[in-house]
């Protein structure tokens, strides 16, 4: 060791050498390639140094950091405008973050399939996909913790009246209040009980709350996708009910591992048949639930005391169920709606599945085969008269024939959406007298759907019209009487419609009249059941004159609250078949050739 040494190669320590090219830290050093600490008297830095000494006169090149911006807010714009595109998953995992139930379900092809992608455009901004199953709405909610309801932002998507609207709001407590947020570019979409939009937001940053294991990134945040009741009358949001429902986790990284911890909150095996007490959504194979599931297995036959969505093979419910599986026989108390093959109903039904035999005391709607009438019966209250016509969207189509709405058509199976000639209607019940209809046909004046509670046209009957104003609709309450349509105010409102060249469609509700005793035979008594007709006439746009109705498709008397309804076009089968017996098809040339024939021989007789 030498103390005054100015040179030593593989030295690593000597208190006054100014160069030593390995060693690592001689406190009077000057300079040291490989330096990162200076010490305090150096007057000249290496290129890798990170800490300088108090007296440094030269300093290697830096790069000067760059300063940080913060994108700004969205500005709020919650106006809705129509979603062309379904959602779907692509991009998942690569370009956005993906929550789904049931786990890689794509909302563009599947029924039933409740998902949430959210996409980092910059800073707290995010582009947002939402699509679930709901009467009501479909929310996502953020939280900075997996445990819900400290005002969380939450952003609802609702179904009013068929068409999308959006609110931004605050849970706190299960109590949704809206509120402003930074949110806009809201797209929706409503296509039977399914609902999507997409829109950008703000995304809030987290605050300090007080509560255990929350991230520190602006972008981390608990999700939840949840459904709930939409009063469309009053605006009213009720409290939402989770489907999916994640721990903390990184909106930014589409890469990020998202688990439904509803599907996935047990205590045993996945392949138990005996759930804990706390689990909210069961395993497959499931046949007895917990206390507080909402959500069940396909296979669960014994529901918990809370549930309100059944599996398709349950056959006893809780009490609390609006809502009942496909096969279920005994009702829960305040069941609402019934399955098909149900033959004892809930004390509060209203409206019974076709082969019931015993019925509620407060239902309106019975079934064909009931045997056992209902004490009392309550009526829907008839909707409020407003036929201003807005546009409709989406063309008329087959979409849910058969299984959600009634469909007639001529010809036979044509889409409305497609074939450029094609006279189509179709209802669905949505409670008591109160229906949804969507018809569609081409004339250069009007097409019309008649409701009559028998196969005989013109007594008064109730007449839906849409015509052709200029190339706009117009809507018509009216009565048929001999041939003459009388406009009156009937209970419609809800009115879209959309003219395309010759083709007249339009969408409404309306509550359909109670069948009333005009003494004809063979008139069924409950409240849906009619022949339905429709027809196309001519319309003077000047002096708003309706000619008479020329009928395209009629049928029998038919039950409108069933989608499986056998619907026979009794038009096209009587030209069809010229000689059948049917009452309902006596050919009408038949009489006519005989009117002729009679008439020529009474000519040729006087002439002798």
């Amino acid at each position: 060791m030498a103390p005054n040494m100015t040179m030593a190669p593989n030295m690593t320590m000597a208190p006054n050498m100014t160069m030593a090219p390995n060693m690592t830290m001689p406190p009077n050093m000057t300079m040291a390639p490989n330096m990162t600490t200076a010490p305090t008297n150096v007057t000249t830095a290496p290129s890798n140094m990170t800490t300088a000494s108090t007296t440094m006169t030269f300093a290697p090149a830096t790069t000067t950091p760059v300063a940080t911006t913060t994108a700004p807010p969205l500005t709020p714009n919650i106006t809705v405008v129509t979603l062309e595109e379904p959602v779907s998953r692509t991009g998942c995992g690569t370009e956005a973050l993906c929550a789904s139930e049931p786990d890689e379900c794509d909302p563009s092809t599947r029924s039933s399939c409740f998902f949430l992608n959210a996409r980092q455009t910059s800073g707290n901004n995010f582009e947002f996909a939402l699509s679930g199953e709901a009467e009501g709405y479909i929310a996502a909610t953020l939280s900075t913790e997996a445990e819900l309801g400290g005002n969380d932002t939450t952003y609802v998507c609702a179904n009013n009246n068929g068409a999308v609207q959006f609110f931004g709001t605050l849970l706190n407590n299960d109590v949704l209040t809206v509120t402003e947020l930074n949110v806009n570019s809201v797209r929706g979409r409503i296509n039977g009980s399914t609902i999507q939009c997409t829109f950008g937001a703000t995304v809030p940053t987290p605050s300090t709350r007080g509560r255990a294991k929350r991230e520190t990134t602006t972008s981390g945040f608990a999700v939840t996708v949840s459904t709930g009741p939409f009063n469309s009358s009053t605006g009213t949001l009720g409290s939402p009910t989770p489907v999916v429902q994640t721990s903390v986790l990184n909106l930014a990284n589409p890469n990020t591992t998202v688990t439904n911890n509803l599907a996935t909150t047990t205590t045993t095996s996945p392949s138990t048949t005996t759930a804990p007490t706390n689990m909210t959504t069961a395993p497959t194979n499931m046949t007895t639930a917990p206390t507080n599931m909402t959500t069940a297995p396909t296979n669960m036959t014994t529901a918990p005391t809370n549930m309100t969505t059944a599996p398709t093979n349950m056959t006893t419910a809780p009490t609390n169920m609006t809502t009942a599986p496909m096969n279920m026989t005994t009702a829960p108390t305040n069941m609402t709606t019934a399955p098909t093959n149900m033959t004892t109903a809930a004390t509060n039904m209203t409206t019974a599945p076709t082969n019931m035999t015993t019925a509620p005391t407060n239902m309106t709607t019975a079934p064909t085969n009931m045997t056992t009438t209902p004490v009392a019966t309550t009526t829907a209250p008839p909707l409020t008269p407003n036929t201003t016509v807005v546009t409709l969207e989406e063309p008329v189509n087959r979409t849910g024939c058969g299984t959600e709405v009634l469909c007639l058509s001529e010809p036979d199976e044509c889409d409305p959406s497609t074939g450029s000639s094609c006279f189509f209607l179709n209802a669905r019940q949505t409670s008591g007298n109160n229906f949804e209809f969507a018809l569609s046909g081409q004339a250069d004046g009007y097409i019309a759907a008649t409701l009559s509670t028998d196969a005989e046209l013109g007594g008064n009957d109730t007449t839906y019209v849409c015509a052709n104003n200029n190339g706009a609709v117009q809507f018509f309450g009216t009565l048929l009487n001999n041939g003459v349509l009388t406009v009156t105010e009937l209970n419609v409102n809800s009115v879209r419609g959309r003219i395309n060249g010759s083709t007249i469609q339009c969408r409404f509700a309306a509550t359909v009249p109670t069948p009333s005793t005009r003494g004809r035979a063979k008139r069924e008594t409950t409240t849906s059941n009619f022949a339905v007709t429709v027809s196309n006439g001519t319309f003077n746009s000047s002096t708003g004159t309706l000619g008479s109705p020329t009928p395209v498709v009629r049928t029998l008397v038919l039950n409108l609250a069933n989608p499986n309804s056998t619907v026979t076009n009794n038009i096209t089968a009587t030209t069809m078949s010229p000689n059948t017996t049917t009452d309902h098809a006596i050919p009408l040339r038949q009489s006519l050739t005989q009117a002729v024939l009679i008439t020529v021989g009474v000519l040729s007789l006087t002439m002798l």
